[in-house]
């Protein structure tokens, strides 16, 4: 099954707290990111924004303006109804625009003007770039071309070296509703690492992207970290900024 159609139809309702913890770990990080900003009235892009999820994180900054971007026309659509629908229950007053474009073709740029964007994020799509050295530097190229001056850049992936260390020794990986499989051997190679992850039965073939291949390619374009690290884990970016940051700190 493609990545695409796998989360068009991604609809699973007893899933509520492992959705929970993956809304609360980016209303987190987006609420840092945009935190370590000075500007205000942002232009955000939201790239991979699948169905829209993740307007609500971004309305509660007040920007002045939400990009979306998917290859999905499916999940445009109901993006851009539900960016309707919040500004019409009056949940936030931000304009949007959402686009439709395969985000891994590589001959064409991103449907946004160079420059203009103050934050661009990205939540769990990245690492489906990772499949050609290629792909994944289009983008960032991209993301290079369309940030302005002292924008942010905010990427979540999944942990490349820990799927890659826990698939090296096993065929099946499983954390509670969802589980990764080793569908070949994975050869020691930046590019091109795949896996499967499922949900319930449902799943997808994704790419391993490891941290430091990422955190290279970024150095290399002139990006900078804006917090002490270019990337750490989930439990470390909880543990530092989490709502009982201060309590872990004064414990340990």
């Amino acid at each position: 099954m493609s990545s695409i159609h796998f989360f068009e139809n991604n609809r699973r309702v007893d899933l509520h707290s492992f959705r929970s913890l993956c809304n609360a770990m980016k209303a987190l990080a987006i609420e840092v990111a945009i935190k370590s900003s000075k500007k205000c009235l942002m232009t955000i892009c939201d790239i991979g924004c699948g169905k829209g999820g993740d307007i609500g994180k971004f309305m509660s900054h007040r920007p002045k303006l939400i990009i979306g971007i998917d290859g999905s026309q499916k999940n445009i659509l109901e993006a851009t109804e539900r960016h309707k629908n919040m500004v019409s229950g009056g949940r936030g007053i931000t304009r949007a625009i959402f686009h439709v474009q395969d985000l891994c073709d590589t001959t064409k740029p991103l449907n946004i003007k160079s420059h203009s964007v103050d934050f661009i994020c990205t939540n769990f799509f990245l690492h489906f770039a990772a499949t050609t050295e290629d792909t994944l530097l289009h983008l960032l190229l991209e993301f290079k071309r369309v940030i302005a001056t002292n924008g942010i850049l905010l990427i979540i992936i999944p942990d490349g070296d820990r799927v890659y260390s826990l698939l090296s020794k096993n065929q099946v990986v499983s954390f509670g509703h969802f589980q990764l499989y080793k569908e070949s051997e994975l050869e020691p190679k930046p590019y091109g690492l795949q896996y499967r992850f499922a949900l319930r039965g449902a799943g997808c073939v994704e790419n391993i992207l490891f941290p430091s291949l990422l955190e290279d390619n970024l150095r290399n374009l002139g990006f900078q970290p804006v917090m002490e690290n270019m990337s750490e884990s989930a439990q470390s970016f909880l543990t530092k900024h989490g709502p009982y940051s201060d309590k872990i700190g004064r414990a340990h």
